[in-house]
């Protein structure tokens, strides 16, 4: 029996290991009522043989327990230890069962007013602060029936319930004890620091106004003009060329000829030069309305 209560949380990985059949919580709280009415009638071997039981059932659970079953289970264990001599280790008990369901009552049928476990239930303080713990991938933990973080100072019954409302696994837990293995949830991504500061949400589209729908309407047209201006200034190029073409290879011989070609080709080449300076321009001014 001593070994028994050491063993407490190894005996139930065990089990829930090895499980020759899932069960549910009505098992449990059957389980509970024959405990307590075998303690009632001070039949002792019956009350550990149900508390034993009691431990061998909790991994098998395939339902979630709720609140007032766990605080059941953890004052019956309380009981248990208190009378196997583990005073400190019953008082735990007691505390996580009056944190589990605060409003429940030692029933006086049960341990009566002047039983020295009583005066040890009443005496238990839940204490220290509930731990925060990391999701699982699938589904999520229960501690004492609750969805909760862990709860400190005292043991508990943590349960990874899975999505769909089965049971991965149940197992009581003391003060400290690492919880079993199971798959995390992945880690959030992280905003970017400066905007994570400031708290401003990110767009996840592009934000259209209308500013910049009139400029995206200007694109097009700016684009054509500075299309139509630069074909004109490279028309006026070509007639610079020719009359410098005519210059050099057949020139007129008259001096009116000659001013008319001088004037021709720089009419044409200043015009060309203005058009494409233009060109250019225009040509920017689309790219940035576009």
């Amino acid at each position: 029996m001593q070994l028994l209560l050491l063993l407490l949380p190894s005996l139930a990985a065990a089990a829930g290991a090895d499980c020759p059949a899932r069960a549910g919580t009505a098992e449990l709280a059957d389980t509970l009522d024959q405990a307590e009415a075998a303690w009632r009638s001070a039949d002792e071997a019956g009350f550990f043989e149900r508390m034993e039981e009691l431990q061998l059932l909790l991994p098998c659970l395939d339902e979630p327990l709720d609140a007032p079953l766990a605080a059941r289970a953890h004052r019956n264990t309380g009981l248990w230890l208190y009378a196997t001599g583990h005073p400190a280790r019953a008082e735990a008990a007691f505390a996580s069962a009056r944190r589990s369901s605060p409003g429940e009552a030692l029933p006086a049928e049960l341990v009566p007013a002047a039983h020295p476990a009583r005066a040890l239930f009443e005496a238990a303080r839940p204490g220290g602060e509930a731990k925060a713990v990391p999701a699982p991938a699938n589904g999520q933990l229960l501690f004492d029936g609750q969805l909760r973080d862990r709860p400190a100072g005292g043991p508990t019954y943590a349960q990874l319930q899975i999505t769909g409302g089965g049971i991965a696994w149940t197992t009581r837990l003391a003060t400290g004890e690492p919880l079993p293995p199971y798959e995390l949830a992945p880690p959030e991504p992280e905003p970017p620091l400066a905007v994570a500061e400031a708290g401003v949400s990110l767009p996840t589209e592009p934000v259209t106004t209308a500013a910049s729908s009139r400029r995206g309407r200007l694109g097009l047209p700016l684009a054509l003009g500075a299309g139509a201006l630069g074909l004109g200034g490279g028309a006026l190029g070509l007639v610079a060329r020719s009359s410098q073409a005519r210059f050099l290879d057949d020139p007129p011989t008259d001096r009116d000829g000659l001013d008319a070609l001088y004037s021709r080709n720089r009419a044409a080449s200043t015009a060309s030069a203005i058009l494409l300076g233009s060109a250019g321009a225009v040509g920017v001014a689309a790219v940035v309305a576009w």
